[in-house]
């Protein structure tokens, strides 16, 4: 298992290089503040989807968490419009990509979509299958104008690519 981590506080903890008929479990970390939320995906030796969970951390006063107490996945709702900001990625051998501007939109996909409390989404594959690339996506809507993505991307060699994660707001 490798931790990757972003000058922004957003991180991952993966294994670098999958292999054949092992467990390959992903964790892929947000934070906003003294907010932090993970969400954890862990595929079978067959590369089966066979757990997801979501894990919300706050520190500091615990008065003003504007998060609901709900723990099973919600209603299916995604962000609408484009979205414009800032993206950060970091590479398997730990490079780093500077700042640069990025824009993300909702778009349907083959991958399958998790909907959990406090409007995290989680988008990965059902099923990882050898020799085809894939990655994973936590979606984070803060609120109405603050957006994040952070995103691990496999090769079809199934070694890591990058670590990317978007900081956005509405376009416009």
């Amino acid at each position: 298992m490798r931790g990757l981590a972003l000058d922004n506080g957003a991180a991952a903890w993966l294994i670098p290089s999958l292999q054949p008929n092992q467990v390959a479990p992903f964790e892929l970390f947000l934070i906003d503040g003294d907010i932090r939320h993970s969400v954890g995906v862990l595929y079978g030796k067959n590369g089966n989807l066979i757990r997801t969970a979501t894990i919300r951390e706050q520190r500091g006063n615990t008065l003003n968490i504007g998060w609901t107490h709900a723990m099973r996945q919600v209603e299916p709702c995604h962000p609408v419009g484009r979205w414009e900001g800032q993206g950060r990625q970091i590479h398997q051998d730990l490079s780093h990509v500077p700042v640069q501007h990025t824009a993300w939109q909702w778009m349907d996909t083959l991958q399958s979509n998790h909907f959990f409390p406090d409007h995290i989404i989680l988008r990965c594959p059902q099923r990882i299958i050898p020799g085809q690339a894939f990655s994973l996506q936590v979606i984070w809507m803060l609120n109405h104008n603050e957006l994040q993505t952070i995103t691990a991307k496999i090769d079809n060699n199934a070694h890591l690519v990058a670590i990317t994660h978007q900081a956005l707001a509405p376009e416009g």
